[in-house]
């Protein structure tokens, strides 16, 4: 009896807040994919997630209580803070009381996702409780390179303000116990200032295996939520500098494409553009392509769509941003040069997609990108 009541007592302690700046449902882009099944790896784990969601746009979702304890949801106060010259806004839009006064119920460890969820991280009541911050990005980097590519003044404005304030607001990470990185290059930057207690723990994912189709697909294939300004002008430069000169099909899909985007593809009757795409919809064009063509202009974290299109897709191309420290450069065909990219869509076009490129593919995915084995690192981070 007293072992078991010992046995008890240890799986109730296997408890984590975990703070995620957006509802993870569905995990249909980057940074809220790698939060999904980061609460289906430690469920499946027998860790009680108590999962604190931010809403701004997105409903409440009863499949998120199948991976977790509880479920919490906190308006977004999108204008808080908008003007601060201190607090960045994507901070100050996201400090709750409630959320503070839930953390405070017990002694869990906490998990904050992104520098976006960590208003309370130096909070002098949570001094003793263990806190690990998931950093999908360099914040500050993000922001500014965002900056550059915008067109509209008011958000270049907005882009340039918000990179300063997270620059200034970063060292609030001192306040963690671990900062968990996605990329080679995030740790060592971070490590710089932050020492040992930064730690890469790989992004998670839906993939149980590479599984790219053999042979041959009928269609280059990008990918990317298309609100996004990065990826609107990485569509862009698919069509105008590569695909125009092409006559080789190219389907774009994502979400919430601006409207320029299909005015630069209609004079071109091979480029075709997919809105909102549904999961399987999404599935089908990843299976059915022939080679994923995913350009960056922007070296920040590990995109998840580079995760998605090896695991998934047949011939991947990309530019050097989008395998910048991240260890996958030898599992794609990389090009920065628009001339020397189109040539190299001609010449994929015409190679199948081998079990040998699959079988190199599983050999370094699998083993980094274990689920199983990345929720147990994290757990060792948490204290569980």
């Amino acid at each position: 009896m007293p072992t078991e009541c010992c046995n008890l007592a240890a799986m109730v302690q296997r408890r984590v807040h975990l703070i995620s700046f957006d509802v993870p449902y569905p995990p249909d882009y980057g940074g809220i994919m790698d939060t999904y099944y980061r609460c289906v790896a430690l469920t499946k784990m027998g860790v009680e997630v108590v999962l604190h969601c931010y809403q701004y746009g997105r409903p409440e979702r009863k499949e998120l209580e199948a991976v977790s304890a509880e479920v919490y949801y906190y308006p977004r106060k999108k204008r808080t803070g908008l003007f601060s010259l201190r607090t960045p806004h994507i901070v100050g839009s996201r400090k709750d009381p409630t959320l503070l006064a839930r953390l405070l119920e017990d002694d869990a460890p906490i998990l904050f996702e992104g520098l976006h969820t960590t208003a309370f991280l130096d909070h002098p009541d949570l001094a003793k409780r263990i806190k690990v911050v998931r950093m999908h990005n360099i914040e500050q980097d993000y922001y500014r390179k965002l900056g550059e590519q915008e067109s509209n003044p008011l958000k270049k404005i907005y882009c340039a303000l918000e990179a300063r304030r997270l620059t200034r607001f970063e060292p609030i990470l001192k306040h963690a116990d671990y900062i968990a990185t996605v990329s080679e290059a995030d740790t060592f930057e971070l490590a710089t200032r932050y020492g040992d207690r930064v730690v890469e723990v790989a992004s998670f994912h839906p993939y149980d295996d590479v599984s790219g189709s053999l042979g041959k697909g009928a269609y280059a294939f990008y990918h990317a939520n298309l609100s996004v300004v990065e990826n609107h002008r990485a569509a862009l430069w698919l069509i105008q500098d590569v695909f125009d000169q092409l006559d080789y099909p190219l389907v774009i899909a994502g979400r919430n494409p601006f409207a320029s985007l299909n005015r630069a593809a209609k004079p071109f009757p091979w480029i075709r553009i997919i809105a909102n795409p549904g999961q399987v919809e999404m599935e089908t064009l990843l299976r059915d392509a022939q080679m994923l063509v995913i350009p960056t202009f922007q070296a920040t974290g590990l995109k998840l769509k580079l995760l998605t299109s090896l695991f998934k897709g047949r011939h991947v191309l990309t530019t050097d941003e989008m395998v910048r420290g991240t260890g996958l450069r030898s599992l794609c065909t990389v090009e920065n040069d628009p001339v020397i990219f189109r040539r190299q869509v001609a010449t994929f076009g015409e190679l199948p997609f081998t079990q040998a490129i699959r079988d190199l593919r599983k050999a370094v995915l699998v083993p980094r990108f274990d689920n199983t084995a990345n929720a147990e690192k994290l757990i060792r981070l948490l204290g569980l």
